[in-house]
């Protein structure tokens, strides 16, 4: 079992942006908190790869998001890791170089 660490402090994240890579920030409900987010391209299968919900310390508060900081451009599907078929599937494009924001629908 992962132990979860600490809220970072002023949201520290490294993100890895530039030619063809962008990064991935989801904001979500506080009940999130502690739960993985899975990633894949659209049209591959899942295969695990996902990032945990965080409380992040920003100076108006607490922001609890999932971060993928480096994803090759394109087309994502993300959902809750370990969810039902039925379980929301959210869809975004990811831009070289810039970092697309999203909330948890």
């Amino acid at each position: 079992m992962e132990v979860l660490p600490d809220p970072s402090p002023v949201a520290a994240v490294v993100l890895d942006i530039g030619d063809g890579f962008g990064a991935l920030v989801i904001d979500t409900p506080p009940a999130m908190e502690g739960r993985e987010i899975e990633i894949r391209k659209v049209g591959t299968e899942w295969r695990g790869v996902h990032t945990a919900v965080r409380a992040r310390l920003i100076p108006r508060g607490t922001q609890y998001a999932a971060v993928f900081g480096s994803l090759a451009e394109g087309r994502y599907d993300l959902r809750v890791r370990g969810g039902l078929d039925e379980c929301p599937v959210l869809s975004l494009d990811v831009t070289g170089a810039s970092v697309t924001y999203s909330s948890w629908p």
